[in-house]
């Protein structure tokens, strides 16, 4: 899985509690921008930014990216475990 981009890298938080996976998102000074966690509301990996932000564009294109792919592993390891 990709976790660095041009403008933001994503670093996963290791928890032995959590069934979903918890990723800090930073940009490249090292700058906390906010987390990526599952969503039960929405039952999705959403961006959860930090209080007041504001992203530019290609910042939160990276972010979508990031996202789309979590969705795609989570539905190939469903579809693999269907076929089994």
């Amino acid at each position: 899985m990709k976790v660095g981009y041009e403008n933001v890298h994503f670093e996963e938080i290791k928890s032995s509690h959590h069934t979903t996976l918890i990723f800090k998102c930073r940009n490249y000074n090292n700058g906390f921008l906010g987390e990526v966690r599952w969503s039960y509301q929405w039952r999705q990996y959403c961006f959860n930014p930090q209080a007041d932000y504001v992203l530019p564009r290609d910042y939160l294109d990276d972010i979508r990216d990031f996202l789309q792919q979590l969705v795609d592993d989570r539905a190939n390891v469903y579809a693999r475990g269907a076929a089994l």
